[in-house]
């Protein structure tokens, strides 16, 4: 169905639904090139939309229209004989669930959406008697595949649900009354009954009656269950009961009562399921047992004490409900990304369920932690796993003792469910021993403020069914900001507006509008009266983190305008003086602050694989003179063969810069198809992920289109290019929210880069400052900058002249026309993940090699000291040749060089409960201590050459002392190296 038919579909639907009474045949006769099966689909899907939106009366309208019409199709397609249809459309769909399960019988449904009507039921049950005499040994195989085909029928997801669900009851009830005398199999298929009549009571069809009928047939299943002492049947019956009697609370029948018997069944059912060691089952229940005391603590007449021990209920059956998840997610293997994804999308309830009992009890530090815990929860994984393991896969060793762990705690579990006095300090134990294995350990609240410094704040939202969150998070405390259902709606409608326009072929409207669509965002975000507090309370803030969720991840909200008390009109971004940056979550955020990246001056680039991208070329030739070690594959050598080849992946995971300037487009649909476009196809984020290595990279900049969009799912998974490149090794990524324009993006960056070279590691700042040149400088500001430039070599100063001189033409305003204004120019780009590198001066790198030489001189001298006398040879008094020679030197020795980087990596900050402020691992001084003997304290140990000794002097004589030298075996040393083979 292409996207211009399904335009017609929707108009043709708002004509019906707009038009008087009695016109609707009118209507569609005179649209009658649009009568089809494919309105009948679009029908349905429209109608469950109002359906859940609360438009009852539409809704039932729409269905009784996508019925008549099929019902008409049907009638036109087979001759005015339906029956006959029907009959060979019901053999068609048994042969297909013999052959192919329920995808096949929906393939064949699909095919035949005029036949999906009511009246099928009625074939269902006159097709029996035949088939029974044909397979007269084969009754009760005859009967399950009846049953198998009528539940894949249940399950249609294509439209037509209301038939769909009334043709499996009538299928369900010929079933029934052929297994009176098979009662575990009559359990089943009452079970399969009373999901189907409780389906439709959600869709609002006679919800009171089918309702009690689906209460009746699970009611029946249990007794069966019960007698059977089928207990695993049991407990799943019993959590559907419980889930019946739910949803009549929630419809206003008697909701105090009814919730009281659907606790009382999923008791009944967790129990079973603990006893038996069902996991799923049992995190299944508990969730649902969660949302029952959460609906219990809303029931008018509470008291506060009643209400309180609800939520408390409710609050611990969601923290049991997230531990079986949990160990659930371990029996998934590291090959499963797509079921992880899939995992999920099933268990993100349990969050939002979470989340919300947490705001109702006001514990919000909680309330984050969780909030942070469900998001990019498979990338989080994936980088623990990789930053605790070569190669990101958990040894075997290691997998078997958390296997036998699981088993343990299992087995603890069901024998504290039948002990009369239960000590859980075993089972504590145990689950301590299995999260010390794990790479994945989840962030708590004092370690999320452990990430901000006193200028520092972030603004994490949370998006929930009824309402979003905006959480604001300083190193003191934590502020909740709460919306109501309304700018829910208004944001909604906003996001699919804006990118409705955006996604149309022709954008041109969404370009011209976006300024003033801007403008709208920050009151629905109720971002001035957010940052207001903030301000109040935290006057020194300076700098901003922005994690978003969900779609709020495609917008650029540090571009979002405001009007200051002054009534000077400013952007967000120009509130932090130091710098906006983006990250998927807090735990993201830590794990790319502890990548220390002192250095920055490798650049691999690839430049306009496609030859199309003149700016490309300008971008890279200018950028790359900055960099004294620089790698380039330009036009048609930039491959992916020649990038991901073995000569280049060893250059790649010694860079510390990475550049692509290129196509790239982001595919919503298929995410780890998008990519950046190369001479000879596409790097996927699928290849960047299995293929790249940049353990040394300290940022990745995609001078292209789309590199930061981000995939909408509801468990915020930050499926995306930037994602891969954190994934493999970057802790920043600078990337773009849209389809850019090559000679602003050139501009742009060409300037973030001039700016980065006077303050470097700055990269939020260096950002922020070119987007404001960009955005305010005139015609004669650039032809001015032309000229100054110090990037620019004289070729390039004349090269671009005309380029320049070219942008003054606008009539109106001339030499001042500020022709990149719109935040279509200069919001595009952001950076996601660590804002800044702390980069090492020459002399602290010599510092740091110093120390380390002192700390391991025996066991360096003894594996080194041929090849450090050779390094002494080449020190002198330059620091900035020292330092590349030690460099140089160190990296041929990858242990030594990742000893080194954490040498220079900056000192963590860290919080203690105490109340004394003092750094970490040394005492607060007191009256006999100066803060000089303190620093002293702290330094000690790191001798920079120049006091008492060089370090060519120390080399020496630490070789000349040394009897080793390698030609004998040296006293054993626990620090030593091990032997390479």
């Amino acid at each position: 169905m292409d996207e211009q038919r399904s335009q017609a579909y929707l108009s043709l639907i708002q004509e019906l639904l707009e038009c008087p009474g009695g016109e609707e045949n009118d209507v569609l006769n005179r649209h009658r090139e649009l009568v089809d099966e494919g309105f009948v689909q679009v029908c349905e899907l429209v109608a469950a939309q109002l359906q859940q939106a609360g438009q009852e009366n539409n809704a039932g309208f729409l269905r009784n229209v996508a019925q008549q019409v099929g019902a008409y199709l049907a009638q036109q397609g087979t001759g005015g004989n339906q029956q006959a249809a029907l009959g060979q459309f019901w053999q068609q769909m048994l042969q297909a669930e013999m052959q192919g399960g329920t995808a096949a019988v929906h393939q064949v449904m699909r095919q035949n959406m005029g036949l999906i009507v009511p009246a099928l039921g009625n074939t269902i049950a006159q097709s029996m008697p035949a088939l029974l005499a044909q397979y007269p040994n084969q009754a009760e195989g005859v009967v399950a595949l009846v049953e198998d085909t009528c539940t894949s029928i249940q399950q249609f997801p294509y439209g037509r649900y209301a038939e769909a669900l009334e043709i499996a009851i009538r299928g369900y009830g010929v079933v029934l009354a052929l297994r009176a005398d098979q009662p575990p199999k009559r359990a089943q298929t009452l079970n399969n009954l009373g999901v189907a009549r409780r389906t439709q009571a959600e869709m609002g069809i006679n919800p009171a009656a089918h309702l009690e009928s689906a209460i009746a047939a699970y009611d029946e299943a249990a007794g069966i269950s019960r007698r059977l002492g089928l207990d695993k049947d049991l407990s799943g019956t019993l959590n559907n009961l419980g889930n019946a009697r739910s949803t009549q609370a929630e419809m206003g029948i008697n909701p105090a009562a009814h919730l009281e018997s659907a606790i009382t069944a999923y008791d009944e059912a967790a129990g079973i399921s603990r006893r038996l060691g069902l996991a799923r089952d049992l995190a299944t229940t508990l969730n649902n047992f969660g949302f029952a005391y959460k609906a219990q603590s809303r029931l008018a007449g509470n008291s506060s004490t009643q209400k309180q021990q609800a939520l408390e209920n409710a609050y611990r059956s969601f923290q049991e409900a997230l531990e079986r998840v949990e160990y659930l997610r371990g029996e998934i293997g590291a090959d499963s990304e797509g079921y992880k994804r899939n995992f999920n999308e099933e268990w993100n309830k349990v969050y939002l369920g979470m989340v919300e009992v947490c705001l109702e009890l006001g514990r919000y530090q909680d309330a984050i932690e969780y909030v942070d815990r469900s998001k990019a929860r498979n990338l989080v994984e994936l980088m623990a796993t990789r930053d605790a393991y070569p190669g990101g896969v958990i040894p075997e060793n290691i997998r078997q003792q958390l296997q036998s762990l699981k088993i343990a705690i299992a087995q603890a579990e069901r024998r504290l469910q039948e002990e009369t006095n239960p000590d859980s300090t075993h089972l504590n134990q145990l689950r301590q021993q299995k999260q010390e294995l794990e790479p994945y350990k989840p962030l708590h609240f004092q370690a999320m403020q452990a990430l901000l410094d006193e200028e520092t704040v972030i603004l994490e939202w949370y998006i929930l069914p009824d309402k979003f969150l905006t959480f604001t998070l300083t190193a003191e405390r934590l502020n909740l900001w709460t919306s109501s259902k309304e700018d829910l709606d208004k944001l909604i409608d906003w996001g699919n507006s804006y990118l409705r326009d955006y996604r149309n072929r022709d954008n041109s409207q969404w370009r011209n509008t976006l300024a003033e669509r801007l403008e709208t965002l920050a009151p629905i975000l109720h971002l001035d009266e957010i940052l207001a507090n903030l301000f109040n309370n935290f006057p020194n803030c300076k700098k901003l983190i922005l994690i978003p969720h969900r779609y709020l991840h495609l917008f650029p909200l540090h571009a979002l305008p405001f009007a200051t008390g002054e009534g000077e009109g400013k952007f967000l971004q120009d509130l932090f003086p130091k710098g906006v940056t983006y990250a998927p979550n807090c735990q993201l955020l830590q794990q790319a602050q502890n990548r220390s990246r002192p250095h920055f001056n490798r650049l691999f680039a690839i430049q306009n694989p496609t030859k199309d991208l003149d700016w490309a070329d300008v971008e890279i030739e200018i950028i790359r003179t900055l960099f004294p070690d620089r790698n380039t594959l330009a036009g048609k050598n930039a491959t992916t063969a020649n990038l991901l080849n073995e000569q280049r992946q060893k250059i790649l995971s010694q860079t510390h810069h990475l550049f692509f300037s290129c196509h790239a487009a982001f595919d919503p649909t298929s995410p780890l198809d998008s990519g950046l476009l190369l001479a000879d196809g596409i790097l996927t984020l699928e290849n960047i992920i299995a293929n790249l290595n940049l353990n040394n990279c300290s940022l990745v900049t995609l001078s292209a289109c789309e590199t930061g969009q981000v995939a909408i799912d509801r468990t915020d998974e930050y499926i995306s290019l930037s994602s891969g490149f954190i994934l493999a090794g970057s802790p920043s990524v600078l990337v773009s929210l849209w389809s850019v324009n090559q000679v602003s993006t050139a501009l742009l960056l060409i300037r973030t880069y001039e700016l980065l070279q006077q303050q470097p590691g700055q990269l939020a700042l260096s950002l922020q400052g070119a987007q404001k040149w960009l955005r305010e400088t005139t015609v004669s500001g650039f032809e001015q900058w032309r000229q100054q430039c110090p990037l620019f070599s004289q070729e390039w100063r004349e090269a671009l002249q005309p380029v320049f001189a070219q942008m003054g033409q606008n009539q109106e305003e001339g030499i001042n026309h500020r022709p990149y204004q719109s935040p279509y120019h200069w919001a595009a780009f952001c950076i996601v993940g660590q804002g800044e590198q702390a980069m090492a001066t020459d002399a602290k790198k010599i510092a740091a090699f110093t120390a380390l030489l002192q700390e391991n001189l025996n066991n360096w001298i003894a594996k080194h000291g041929e090849s450090l006398l050779e390094l002494q040879q080449q020190l002198g008094d330059d620091d900035e040749k020292d330092a590349a020679a030690i460099e140089g030197w160190l990296q041929q020795r990858q242990d030594l060089y990742d000893q080194y980087t954490a040498k220079l990596a900056p000192r963590k900050r860290t919080l203690s409960l105490s109340g004394q402020k003092g750094f970490a691992g040394i005492k607060a001084p007191g009256k006999d201590e100066s803060l000089e003997q303190l620093i002293e304290q702290a330094v000690k140990g790191i001798k920079p050459p120049g006091n008492d000794k060089s370090l060519d002097e120390l080399i020496e004589q630490a070789v000349k002392n040394n009897t080793n030298l390698g030609n004998s075996d040296p006293s054993p040393d626990q620090n030593r190296e091990k032997p390479q083979s």
